[in-house]
């Protein structure tokens, strides 16, 4: 779909809520200088066109939102996408219609309790603004950090009979806060961008395609601009993107750059939750240059990709084993089949969670014997002499040392001597 195409599309407005004027300075003292003022007049103009008592507007042309705003198509697209990643909207694309669902921006107390808004914020305005705004907005006649709450629980005021889960229709329009799917990567900006080239076949960009585009970028390292100049490299004469050809020229891209990466060590908190977090948004690149400041090659990358694709387990799952294999391998990578053994052989015995590998619960549900033997009668005179030879023995004490904990087989906290 290219651009003048676009603009003859449609779309609606789904917003469930209004702004008061506690919202709106929010929005204007806490979102501004993150979001930019291109983004808020596109957030306002979106609250402005639904009717009062609606939640959904009629369908509306794109090209009467550019021309009322008096912005092109890219600025369009950059500013919903800020606020598509901030958390105030979600776009939703059926048959060429597009539905803009605006949610209602966060209170300042869940604004300075998220964990990344108050960092962007601090960025963008200084240490002393930041003070400033964060007194504003939440300094109270009492630090209520010191009081106890003594609020009811759900459960002590409601009975429920039966607990069911029902099934919810339509979209979610709560503020999630910040959208991080891959942090190299917008994958609306890209599908926006390959649905207006009119080189590409656009019957073959569908879910499976783009599945593997993000894991390209994340894997690789690619940012939007990398990956659709690849795309475009790899289109045959038949506009269709020629997968094997794409596949080797992200791997050539890769290997052009090698020297040119560089990871920062992230210091991640000890608590278990933030560990899995760290794991599940890290790249096996990443992973094993930290430990040792050598890269993977593409053609290792390559290999874990298809053990990502061969065994769907998440991206966590396999960092975890990553690590928890070099504690014997030393730095040294197996072979695909050594891997996908190892993955298959622990899915079997039930370990399908990250925590479970690097918490260190995993080395006993491995040494668990499950081999189920028959107990020949005894009599109780063998009995009573087995249990006065067990009074006798000394007691063996637990080697910790056996249980590998995340800080045995990564420093995550950065730390590292290798």
């Amino acid at each position: 779909m290219n651009k003048e195409e676009f603009k003859q599309t449609y779309f609606s407005i789904i917003i469930d809520n209004t702004l008061t004027e506690f919202d709106r300075d929010v929005l204007n003292r806490l979102y501004l200088p993150i979001i930019g003022r291109d983004s808020l007049n596109l957030y306002n103009y979106f609250y402005s066109i639904l009717e009062v008592g609606l939640k959904q507007s009629s369908a509306i042309l794109h090209e009467e939102l550019l021309n009322n705003l008096e912005i092109d198509i890219n600025k369009f697209i950059d500013s919903r996408s800020i606020l598509e990643a901030i958390g105030l909207m979600d776009t939703y694309l059926l048959n060429d219609h597009y539905f803009y669902v605006i949610k209602k921006v966060l209170s300042a107390y869940e604004f300075f309790n998220d964990d990344t808004l108050p960092i962007i914020l601090l960025q963008a305005v200084g240490k002393d603004k930041y003070e400033m705004l964060n007194m504003d907005f939440l300094l109270l006649g009492h630090d209520l950090s010191q009081a106890i709450k003594v609020s009811k629980s759900f459960d002590e005021v409601f009975k429920l009979e039966e607990e069911k889960k029902l099934l919810v229709n339509g979209v979610n329009t709560i503020n999630n806060g910040i959208n991080i799917h891959n942090a190299n990567i917008d994958l609306n900006y890209l599908k926006m961008r390959l649905n207006s080239d009119d080189l590409i076949e656009q019957s073959q960009l569908d879910d499976n395609f783009y599945n593997q585009l993000i894991r390209y970028c994340f894997l690789y390292n690619l940012k939007v601009d990398e990956i659709y100049s690849l795309i475009r490299q790899s289109i045959d004469i038949r506009g269709i993107v020629d997968l094997k050809t794409l596949e080797r020229l992200v791997a050539k891209n890769y290997t052009s750059k090698l020297g040119n990466h560089r990871y920062v060590p992230i210091s991640v908190n000890k608590d278990l939750d933030e560990r899995v977090k760290y794991f599940e948004n890290t790249t096996p690149d990443t992973i094993i240059y930290t430990k040792y400041k050598n890269h993977l090659t593409s053609s290792e990358i390559k290999m874990f990709d298809e053990i990502l694709k061969e065994t769907n387990v998440s991206v966590g799952y396999l960092n975890a084993t990553i690590v928890y294999i070099d504690k014997e391998k030393k730095g040294s990578i197996p072979s695909k089949n050594y891997y996908l053994k190892v993955i298959n052989t622990w899915l079997r015995k039930g370990i399908i969670s990250t925590s479970s590998i690097i918490d260190g619960s995993i080395d006993d549900i491995i040494n668990t014997k499950t081999t189920r033997k028959t107990k020949k009668p005894v009599s109780k005179w063998y009995q009573n002499q087995q249990e006065m030879e067990k009074k006798e023995e000394p007691k063996t004490e637990i080697n910790n040392e056996k249980l590998i904990t995340i800080e045995e087989l990564f420093k995550v906290d950065g730390d590292n001597n290798g």
